[in-house]
């Protein structure tokens, strides 16, 4: 069974409810007498500020699950591509630029790389039993991704915040401090290549800048990526 929950969504942007969500999600796995429970938690759910409470949400979670004897394997995303070509956002991916809400350099992922790190748990259970995985494919700022695009689609590429960061800080308190730790903890920052190469043990051909560019295909009004 794979297990994920929704803070902003269906959490409606309340830790309280999110864990319900979680340790329901546990609670019916252990009552199937599931054998193999994958639950995605989130980077930094454990060493995250207090303040960061869509992160810091998932942490009681996974200690729910981690005392519950369900049989587990927990996977912890980072930053998700997918955030650049975000509409319901106001993120839309077009050509020429990519945005998000911080420039800092951090460590990304696609949702189809959790995905194929799920299977690679389910398939090697004895391996991955009881473990907490980190799902990190590449580190580098915004630039460097907008430089993966540019190369992939041909036309020079700008990087640049969603909104300024007053506006970040006034309208979505929680991911401004998000993006805060990822800007300024050392400890988020260190031995990002190393994290990277330990996922890519499990994962060996998880995607880079160009790699997502090249699976997404087309920018969010439908044009092509990649020229034709």
């Amino acid at each position: 069974a794979i297990g994920i929950t929704d803070y902003f969504g269906a959490g409606k942007g309340k830790a309280a409810l999110e864990i319900t969500h979680g340790k329901a999600i546990v609670d019916a796995c252990k009552a199937a007498n599931v054998q193999h429970l994958v639950f995605t938690s989130v980077l930094g759910a454990d060493v995250a500020p207090d303040n960061v409470k869509h992160v810091k949400s998932k942490l009681p979670i996974e200690k729910y699950l981690q005392s519950s004897g369900v049989p587990h394997t927990i996977l912890r995303p980072g930053v998700f591509f997918e955030n650049i070509n975000d509409a319901a956002n106001s993120n839309p991916l077009k050509k020429g630029h990519v945005k998000m809400l911080s420039k800092s350099k951090m460590l990304w992922c696609s949702t189809y790389d959790c995905g194929r790190a799920a299977a690679v748990a389910f398939q090697n259970k004895s391996k991955y039993l009881g473990k907490i995985e980190e799902v990190v494919s590449y580190a580098g700022d915004l630039a460097s991704v907008g430089a993966g695009l540019q190369e992939v689609g041909g036309v020079p590429v700008k990087a640049s915040l969603v909104l300024p960061i007053f506006l970040r800080w006034l309208f979505i308190y929680d991911l401004h401090c998000m993006c805060n730790y990822f800007e300024n903890d050392q400890g988020f920052k260190t031995g990002m290549d190393a994290r990277v190469a330990r996922f890519k043990e499990m994962v060996p051909n998880a995607m880079d800048p160009k790699d997502f560019f090249k699976y997404l295909g087309k920018y969010a009004n439908g044009d092509p990526i990649v020229p034709k």
